[in-house]
């Protein structure tokens, strides 16, 4: 009789976290279309016969990714899709999909793609470890696609978990993982995995000038992304009155409620900063990630009943964005929508746009030099005048990211008189 694997000496624990592991990786390939040479030559000297073709079609897999969303969303490096007109993706069970690039980072490398399907689709997802799990020496593994090998496995250790890169004297990332497996061609956005089959990481480069030494993007920096990703703002268009991260001390992570606005749920049923969340309706919450996972699916108006450590359970919900709440969630300014006497107490001559009436000083590192009576005309390059342009205007943009916001400041000088001047600011998004 045949031993089952679990009983056997060989079924070793990375044995066991690769076959946990392996369903959720794919092979990235592209397609790309590109010029022969020899055929524009020929048809140069005005050959009579052109029999090369002029465009020709080169297949590359150039990387890997994970599933982390069980309806065909994808992991990947930035550099992997880069310049790509078609993008293909083959799972470890041999399915082909064509899919498309749904967001990307150049600063990050990273990106999300999205798999064409007409049926519904239940891919088996990665799991992340919780953001900062990790031990110095510990056996790590990578699953990729090196050199065009597809669904390769190296083993190693994990050698730093805070490691500079720096590219032209200038430092690219400080938080990078270093493990002993090398990154190859082709290992490019796979994971990087504990022996519990948990995503630590995702391989990103390797030192060229040693052999061993590979880096991977921690799982914290990822799951920052994929939250501004699952965002209720970004998916749909909606807001919710608190925000959750994850929080993680000695080998233990919860999802904990944070940046509680001071109307709504808060104030009035007791809801606090600092409750973890257990769960949401029948779905068990362990990270923010989860949290925002399964929000994302949800609908602005209908209750959802969240359970939180205290024992408590707490009716929210999806509330359509407020451009004003926006702005101050993610700018840290407070906003009045102008009226014909706020314009006159002002001595403003006009009554559309927004005054500023209040900056959060604390939301920036530096003087701001925007002040009460400020009125905001421009964000980036779009001009805002209503709530729905001041929605659109900060609504998917990504946390941490730069805006540049224009204000208009009106001056009364005893010798110069009225006049208006331009002020403008680089803010930080929240």
């Amino acid at each position: 009789m045949a031993q089952s694997p679990e009983k056997s000496n060989r079924y070793t624990p990375s044995v066991r976290a690769v076959f946990k592991t392996m369903p959720s990786v794919v092979a990235v390939s592209t397609i790309t279309y590109e010029l022969n040479s020899e055929a524009s030559e020929e048809a140069k000297e005005g050959s009579e016969f052109k029999r090369l073709p002029v465009v020709v079609r080169k297949d590359k897999v150039l990387g890997s990714g994970v599933i982390f969303d069980s309806e065909g969303l994808i992991l990947t490096n930035e550099h992997v899709i880069r310049d790509a007109e078609l993008i293909r993706v083959m799972t470890y069970k041999g399915d082909r999909y064509v899919a498309h690039v749904v967001y990307k980072n150049v600063q990050d490398d990273l990106a999300i793609l999205k798999i064409r399907s007409k049926e519904k689709l239940e891919l088996p997802v990665i799991k992340f470890a919780y953001p900062g799990d990790v031990y110095l020496a510990e056996t790590v593994i990578t699953i990729g696609n090196p050199l065009g090998l597809t669904f390769s496995v190296s083993e190693g250790i994990l050698s730093s978990n805070r490691r500079r890169l720096e590219m032209n004297n200038k430092v690219i990332f400080d938080d990078l993982l270093q493990t002993s497996i090398k990154v190859n061609p082709g290992n490019s956005g796979g994971p990087l995995i504990n022996l519990d089959g948990e995503m630590i990481g995702m391989m990103s480069a390797s030192q060229t000038k040693a052999s061993g030494i590979g880096f991977a993007i921690p799982v914290d920096r990822l799951e920052k992304i994929l939250i501004g990703w699952y965002s209720p703002q970004n998916i749909l268009k909606a807001q919710l009155d608190f925000r959750v991260e994850t929080e993680f001390e000695n080998h233990k992570g919860k999802a904990v409620i944070k940046s509680l606005h001071g109307y709504g749920l808060g104030a009035t049923y007791g809801l606090k900063e600092g409750f973890a969340v257990i769960r949401v309706d029948d779905q068990v919450v362990h990270t923010a990630l989860d949290f925002y996972r399964y929000m994302s699916k949800g609908q602005i108006g209908k209750d959802y009943f969240m359970q939180v450590s205290e024992g408590k359970t707490f009716k929210i919900q999806l509330k359509k964005l407020d451009g004003l709440a926006l702005a101050e969630a993610r700018l840290g300014l407070t906003l009045q929508l102008l009226s014909a006497d706020i314009a006159k107490s002002l001595s403003l001559p006009f009554s559309k746009g927004f005054v500023v009436s209040n900056v959060d000083i604390s939301r920036s590192g530096k003087k701001l030099s925007i002040r009460r009576g400020d009125m905001l005309f421009k964000v980036n390059d779009l001009m805002v005048s209503n709530e729905a342009s001041l929605q659109k205007a900060l609504t998917g943009v990504q946390k941490s990211a730069f805006v540049k916001i224009a204000f208009l400041r009106y001056v009364d000088d005893e010798q110069d008189g009225q006049y208006q001047e331009v002020v403008t600011e680089l803010l930080r998004i929240n």
